[in-house]
């Protein structure tokens, strides 16, 4: 037997590809676990026979994450790693939630869309970042104080006037804000703009 076949034969005795049939949060969230079935590939004799629980997931430090249980829609794949008796998730991927990615592009998409959107980020290689979702939350999910639109608060600011009633004239309408304590007085006072970095949508 060649090297290379020794080292295929090494490998696919190390190496699974199966499906993820279920997941869960063990030890106080310190980690993620799921539950793998057979192979998607490989050996048909083997595939669906073989369901192991708690094969834990090795990712990226500062990412943790859950899949969507199994749907008609499909199911998350897996690459499994054998340790003795146990398993280990090092790789996986959900046909059901990619979306196009350009290239030079960093995305981080949410594995699910039970709104109307499904949660995306995008880094793109010109500095830009584009978050797209339904409702964005800064600071605390259970926000409930609603941004203002910088560029249309700015202009409502700027015209904005009063009503009031002149004994003379009777009802009438001030001149949108000026200012009293520049020279001279009077001169338009516009309010700060909005700003040049962050946008959001209608």
């Amino acid at each position: 037997m060649g090297f290379r076949d020794m080292a295929e034969e090494l490998v696919s005795s190390l190496l699974d590809f199966a499906l993820v049939s279920a997941s869960a949060v063990l030890d106080g969230a310190s980690s993620v676990v799921f539950t793998v079935v057979g192979d998607v590939v490989g050996d048909e004799s083997r595939d669906g026979d073989e369901e192991l629980d708690e094969a834990e997931l090795f990712t990226a430090a500062p990412l943790s994450f859950r899949p969507q249980a199994p749907s008609s829609a499909g199911q998350m794949e897996a690459l499994v790693i054998r340790y003795g008796d146990d398993r280990v998730v090092i790789g996986t991927k959900d046909r059901r939630f990619q979306v196009d990615v350009a290239a030079g592009e960093t995305v981080l998409t949410a594995l699910g869309k039970d709104g109307t959107k499904q949660a995306v980020i995008r880094l793109k290689p010109n500095g830009d970042v584009v978050l797209d979702a339904d409702r964005v939350f800064l600071a605390d999910a259970g926000a409930t104080e609603g941004a203002s639109r910088g560029t249309s608060l700015k202009s409502w600011l700027d015209a904005h006037t009063h009503g009031y009633v002149d004994d003379a004239a009777g009802p009438q309408l001030t001149s949108p804000p000026v200012s009293a304590y520049v020279t001279p007085p009077g001169v338009p006072d516009p309010s700060p703009g909005p700003s040049s970095k962050v946008f959001v949508a209608d």
